[in-house]
């Protein structure tokens, strides 16, 4: 299976084009085709180059479009969700990376079992194109990433290999959490408590499967309880996240506007206390996201004071 990711190319260092100049009197574009990168997983996601051009200029517009494919590949067959899945969490990673949405859709899939090519020296292998609209999340209002302006938390190369390969293929474990929370950079005109609502659940969901994942004996924990676990995991303290405060009174002021929200006979927060709390939950979980990758804190710190 192919897809499109919006960020995926600037987070990988991907590009099939180099330019030279000589001081405005000449430019050299070049468009080749780069060496794929192995993300790994059992389905061994793979990010591939890709480019097209146009001879014909659009108006007065030559131009070279450049991509970045994600490929997975599996010996035996896979459904179409397993597939699928792998897609929607590097989904999920660019926009918690990047911190905006990232459009993605799916271009097409492959099977061995039904290639028109009968020769078995011949290498042609025939994907066909695919059209699924609600294969990634999307907006008619959402613009594609501006490679020039986006700055990413961290890149790949900041990434543990061994830590990714063991996000994506516990994608069951994982991909719930993220899911929520990135929901809600595709969503326009809801209320700052219902964005604070949807964060909140992502951390309840991210808390949980931290307990789950440390073999989840005993009790279900309270919402605080896994708050704290989430917190325990990220070993970077910014103001971006805790807003200069001790994390234990973080956990504390995020829980009573959650409360707050939810529960009629708690005291409603004020706006821009649920419009801040939203904001640093959903940058804990992008620290969260690249402690789990191995990504180190400096580096972290580091991306959160770009504010990218």
């Amino acid at each position: 299976m192919a897809s499109e990711i919006d960020g995926l190319s600037n987070w990988t260092g991907m590009s099939t084009v180099t330019q030279t100049t000589d001081f405005g009197s000449w430019v050299n574009l070049h468009a080749e085709n780069q060496q794929s990168i192995l993300l790994g997983g059992d389905a061994e996601a793979t990010v591939e180059s890709s480019f097209t051009y146009n001879p014909s200029p659009k108006g007065n517009v030559f131009g070279i479009t450049d991509l970045a494919l994600l490929r997975t590949r599996t010996a035996d067959l896979r459904s179409w969700q397993e597939h699928a899945a792998v897609h929607h969490m590097l989904q999920d990673l660019m926009c918690l990376v990047f911190g905006k949405p990232c459009l993605a859709g799916i271009v097409s899939v492959k099977r061995e079992d039904d290639q028109p090519y009968a020769a078995d020296d011949d290498d042609r292998r025939l994907w066909r194109e695919v059209y699924e609209p609600t294969f990634g999340r999307s907006a008619t209002w959402i613009e594609p990433l501006d490679r020039a302006k986006a700055n990413p938390l961290f890149r790949l190369a900041d990434v543990e290999r061994r830590a990714l390969e063991e996000w994506i293929n516990n994608w069951a474990l994982w991909s719930r959490p993220t899911w929520i929370a990135v929901t809600t950079m595709f969503q326009r005109g809801t209320t700052i408590e219902s964005h604070l609502l949807q964060i909140g659940v992502a951390l309840e969901a991210l808390g949980y499967a931290l307990w789950t994942a440390a073999g989840g004996l005993g009790r279900t924990p309270q919402y605080l309880e896994l708050l704290e676990l989430v917190t325990d995991s990220v070993y970077v303290e910014h103001p971006r996240i805790y807003a200069g405060q001790p994390v234990e009174a973080w956990r504390n002021g995020f829980n009573a506007a959650f409360k707050g929200t939810k529960h009629a006979d708690n005291p409603l927060p004020t706006a821009m206390a649920a419009r801040d709390f939203a904001a640093q939950g959903m940058n804990l979980i992008r620290a969260w996201l690249g402690t789990k990758l191995g990504v180190h804190d400096a580096t972290l710190a580091a991306g959160f004071d770009r504010r990218g």
